[in-house]
């Protein structure tokens, strides 16, 4: 089992950077709805496309099963508690 570590490590960490990018994908999305940064402007526009590009199908699924509620996308909450589901069973499996 310990040849297996190594590899949850790795899958671990690269769930850590995947819930990171959701998180800042959230805090952009807001910030753009409230009109506080340029939605015009290059690195944003390249980094919300990079962002888009990686939640636009796990996101479009999880849509399909939670509806809107009150204009409300909870979308983004439910993968989020996914992302941390599967970090903990990783986790409980390694030890």
């Amino acid at each position: 089992m310990s040849y297996l570590f190594p590899f949850m490590q790795f899958f671990i960490s690269l769930l850590d950077l995947y819930s990171f990018f959701l998180i800042t994908w959230v805090i952009l999305s807001l910030l753009d709805h409230f009109d506080i940064i340029n939605r015009r402007h290059v690195i944003v526009i390249k980094v919300m496309h990079f962002l888009e590009a990686l939640f636009r199908h796990p996101l479009k699924l999880l849509r399909k099963i939670i509806p809107i509620i009150g204009g409300v996308d909870l979308s983004p909450v439910m993968l989020y508690f996914l992302i941390m589901l599967v970090k903990v069973a990783l986790i409980t499996f390694i030890f």
